[in-house]
């Protein structure tokens, strides 16, 4: 009996010992594994920094290129929309019109062109920035409409305005890209509309913490939108009928941009639209906004108006207020300068 205790205790303390060599091994392959998956989330975490830091340079990189590229196509494509001005004020026959014309819709449409890649680029790389500034927004919206009358006129079509009697005067916005983004919107509803009208209305209410609520629609009698299109013509380069590109021409790049630019005021552009019935565009942003003085309102602006010719656009008004002044225009493209100088000796 003894010796059966004794064999049975052996056989234990070995069992025990297999135990403990078992469980120390599974604690250095378990502290083993723990090793390689903190070092592994560090090399990830190293990658994914470095691909970060990769996609910021080469996203910083592009904006530059395209940045420095559009700045010098722009220069000689200002000198050549220019000099094509100041050649249309010569005597020229019918036939050398025509040729000028054609010069001058192309060289506006490759600027066009140039604008819109900057644009959505910057937006995409998120260097998009907005200026705001106190503006009268009665004005703006009446400057707006006049440079999309030439285009209305020669189709035939009304382009109205429409604005509520208590509209406040003056908002904080940035208005270079609010005008940017109601012409994207007036010159779709002007070029895609063959009749009918095209119509910007504001809406306005008090909202909070003293902002308050703007609603800019443009509203249009066009052909309309599929309704499986209605998602699609809000991303870059996309147009609903290929038809149109080519009739019409554009890169699709106007509805991409207003709402990249929109969502930089923290809102987005909305659409309502169906085949044959129209289409309207949309959207809402809260500004700070105060009432000017009667004197500084237009009180023939509110309600729905025929498109009318701003102050700003009568010849002469910009140059009565520089008389007796000396101005210091510095320009480094001796092109750009001697357009300047004959632009400047006209005033």
């Amino acid at each position: 009996r003894k010796k059966e205790a004794e064999a049975a205790a052996s056989r234990s303390i070995m069992i025990i010992r297999g135990v403990a060599i078992l469980s120390l091994l599974l604690i250095l392959v378990f502290v083993y594994l723990i090793f390689q998956g903190l070092h592994r989330g560090n090399r990830y975490r190293r990658e994914l920094i470095s691909a970060s830091r990769q996609s910021q340079d080469l996203a910083r990189i592009k904006e530059e290129f395209l940045a420095n590229m559009s700045h010098e196509i722009r220069t000689p494509m200002n000198g050549v929309i220019g000099f094509t001005d100041l050649l249309g004020d010569t005597p020229l026959n019918e036939e050398q019109k025509g040729y000028l014309e054609n010069v001058k819709v192309s060289a506006a449409g490759l600027m066009d062109v140039i604008s819109g890649i900057l644009d959505i680029s910057r937006i995409e790389a998120g260097t998009f920035s907005l200026e705001e500034e106190e503006t009268d927004l009665r004005l703006l919206l009446r400057e707006t409409l006049v440079m999309v009358r030439h285009e209305a006129e020669m189709k035939g079509l009304d382009v109205t305005l429409s604005l509520p009697d208590n509209l406040p005067a003056a908002v904080m916005i940035d208005p270079v890209r609010i005008r940017q983004v109601l012409l994207n919107l007036l010159g779709n509803g002007v070029k895609f509309t063959e009749k009918g009208e095209v119509k910007l209305s504001v809406s306005f209410r008090p909202g909070q913490s003293g902002k308050c609520l703007f609603t800019f629609s443009v509203s249009d009698t066009g052909p309309g939108i599929p309704s499986y299109d209605l998602k699609r013509i809000f991303e870059p380069f996309y147009q609903s009928d290929g038809a149109n590109t080519r009739k019409f021409g554009g890169l699709g790049l106007g509805l991409a941009i207003s709402d990249g630019i929109l969502k930089q005021m923290d809102s987005f552009l909305s659409v309502e639209s169906s085949p044959g019935r129209g289409s309207r565009f949309f959207f809402t942003i809260a500004a700070s906004c105060r009432n000017m003085s009667e004197e500084q309102t237009d009180s023939g602006m509110t309600g729905t108006h025929p498109l009318q010719e701003s102050r700003e656009s009568r010849p002469g008004t910009e140059a009565a207020g520089f008389a007796g002044k000396v101005i210091l225009l510095a320009e480094d493209v001796k092109m750009n300068r001697k357009l300047l100088r004959i632009l400047l000796s006209r005033l």
